[in-house]
Formats: structure tokens, C-alpha cells, sequence
């Protein structure tokens, strides 16, 4: 196989508008000097495209992460709690675009063995990159229904008071 150097190598740049559809189509030859033309395959270490994101969830709810990377070749994803693989049958891989994407879903979730650190780990051949997002669970009912309800009762103790001064 003949060497690449700047010499004989004339820049081509391949554009496509969307997803690749087979085999990219070049010329024969160079236009700017003649030279007949070859495909270069290039790789690339994975990065993200959609990173994981810290999330709250409530005792026996349920939390979803996603991760999604690109990369030449295209990388997988893992996932990891306290350093180990995710395995259980609480925890739910989901993954789409061949692998190169991925949802953790979480069922039920509870407080003391679920609050974490979740890792999210994209590899292919010619690298490996990390990033992680906490999940934090609260006990029981959510602050927020708990406000609603105080809403509720409020808004129904006026009422009353309201139809009590009136028929008097």
C-alpha cells in the first residue's frame, strides 16, 4: 500500500445532506490534479450527543437516563452504578440507533439502594469516554403533591368559611 503524505494527497471533502445511503459516490480522478481517487476511512473516538442529566425521583417511582454517542466506528454504550455493570431486574437497558444509544430505566426506586451516581460509558475501537449523572430519591410522597393537597384543603377551608358567614 503507497504511503500518504502531503504531497499526494489532494483534499476532498464528502458532503451529504443526511444519513448515509450506501457507498459514498467519488470521481475517478482528481479535478485538481488528476490523480485517480480513493476513500479514506477515518475514525474517531466516541463523543456525546446526549448526556445524561441529574434527576430526583420518589420511592417507588421511576427514573429514566439517556445517553446517546457517536463515533467511527460507532461506539456502545454501558452503563455503571459504584464501578460495577448494571445488572437486575429493577434496571431496564433500552437501546436504540444500534447500540450507539441507550435509556437506563429504573422500577421501583428505592431510597437507600438506587441514590447514585449512574455512569454512562461510550467505546469503540479507537477510544473510551465517561460522563455521569446523579440520581437522588425522596422518601415517600413528593413535596410537590403534598403542597397541592395544603392548596386544596386551603382553598376548601375558605369556601367554607365563605358559606359559613354567608348563611348568617
Amino acid at each position: 500500500m503507497e504511503s500518504v503524505t502531503s504531497s499526494n494527497l489532494c483534499d476532498y471533502s464528502l458532503q451529504r445532506p443526511g444519513p448515509p445511503s450506501g457507498p459514498p459516490q467519488l470521481p475517478s480522478r482528481c479535478e485538481r490534479c488528476g490523480d485517480p481517487c480513493r476513500l479514506l476511512e477515518t475514525q474517531g473516538k466516541p463523543s456525546f450527543m446526549k448526556a445524561p442529566e441529574d434527576q430526583i425521583g420518589i420511592s417507588g417511582g421511576v427514573a429514566s437516563f439517556v445517553c446517546q454517542a457517536t463515533g467511527e466506528p460507532k461506539p456502545r454504550i454501558t452503563w455503571m452504578k459504584k464501578g460495577k455493570k448494571v445488572s437486575s431486574q429493577r434496571f431496564e437497558v433500552i437501546e436504540f440507533d444500534d447500540g450507539s444509544g441507550s435509556v437506563l430505566r429504573i422500577q421501583p426506586l428505592r431510597v437507600h439502594r438506587d441514590e447514585a451516581i449512574y455512569e454512562c460509558t461510550a467505546t469503540n475501537s479507537v477510544g473510551e469516554i465517561n460522563t455521569s449523572a446523579k440520581l437522588t430519591v425522596l422518601e415517600g410522597r413528593s413535596e410537590f403533591l403534598v403542597l397541592a393537597e395544603w392548596l386544596v384543603v386551603c382553598f376548601l377551608a375558605s369556601i367554607s368559611a365563605g358559606f359559613l358567614s354567608d348563611s348568617r
